[in-house]
């Protein structure tokens, strides 16, 4: 299974598997198709597994066919679209904001700490923080608006992928395919 992986396996790999119908699928299985109880969560999770198994020897070709379960994907909709905007824009908004309000952008060229009293050279700070006790060396104000707009985004992000699984379970039916 280590030299087969999702991303490696397209629908043309393994010929011999195909998506079908639930109808193909009842009709199969009363001619003696078997149909493992397992779900895979994608088409290619599922093709590359098959793959695996059919290098590795155990899963051997049966006339009847194998039938595999796999998780759809669910359309797009204007809701997950923009709740997907909104996550763009966030992370946006946040990494616009950090990179103008960073200690690299300040005019001085001397920064000062105001936990341990060092007196910093701009050029050669790495980050914002004080190489010395770690400190923060930007305001506290700044700090605050930073963690709200993270907070924000995070929110966006949640609202996203609560939207991804709500569509999935409403439009992501299971799908099959046969191994023949």
């Amino acid at each position: 299974m280590d030299n087969v992986s999702i991303e490696t396996v397209d629908r043309e790999t393994i010929p011999s598997l195909r998506e079908i119908t639930a109808e193909e699928s009842q009709a199969l299985m009363a001619q003696g198709a078997v149909c493992p109880e397992m779900v895979f969560n994608s088409y290619d999770e599922m093709a590359a597994s098959v793959a695996s198994m059919t290098e590795l020897g155990i899963l051997a070709w049966k006339e009847e066919g194998i039938i595999f379960k796999f998780k759809g994907e669910a359309p797009e909709n204007d809701v997950t679209n923009r709740l997907q905007s909104k996550v763009q824009e966030a992370e946006e908004r946040l990494k616009k904001y950090v990179e103008e309000h960073s200690v690299r952008t300040f005019l001085a060229k001397n920064i000062g700490c105001k936990k341990c009293g060092s007196q910093l050279a701009r050029e050669f700070l790495k980050d914002d923080t004080c190489p010395l006790c770690g400190n923060d060396l930007r305001s506290q104000s700044t700090i605050e608006a930073e963690q709200k707009l993270r907070e924000l985004r995070d929110k966006a992000v949640h609202d996203f992928e609560q939207q991804k699984v709500l569509d999935r379970v409403q439009f992501g039916e299971i799908h099959l395919a046969i191994y023949q």
